[in-house]
């Protein structure tokens, strides 16, 4: 995967300026690759914005898990990630998916720097 955007490791230091944002999204890979850390991470983004999606990069299983242990609160997205590249405003991120979808996050929460 291509990461080329702006992504918060820390949510609280990094994010807090962009609180009120209408979506916000979490990768589910690395050391939050779980549902315990995903879901933390999820919850902490819910705080800035009215949307969270969480996005196991093609793990259905980690996504179904996820998806039993959030209920209706957090949205699950499923779908490989090819490429994460900066929207046109802000702290915006664009991800595209195999086969070229893609959806604008008003930014994106991940466990580390890569």
């Amino acid at each position: 995967m291509l990461i080329s955007a702006h992504r918060y490791h820390f949510l609280f230091c990094h994010g807090y300026e962009d609180r009120g944002a209408a979506s916000a999204g979490v990768l589910a890979i690395g050391d939050m690759g779980n549902v315990f850390g995903s879901l933390h991470l999820a919850r902490m983004a819910k705080r800035l914005a009215a949307k969270v999606t969480i996005y196991s990069d093609g793990d259905q299983e980690l996504g179904d898990q996820i998806k039993i242990a959030a209920g209706e609160e957090i949205e699950i997205d499923n779908r490989r990630i090819t490429r994460l590249h900066k929207g046109p405003c802000k702290s915006e991120v664009v991800l595209t998916f195999e086969g070229g979808e893609q959806i604008t996050e008003g930014f994106l929460v991940s466990d580390k720097k890569e």
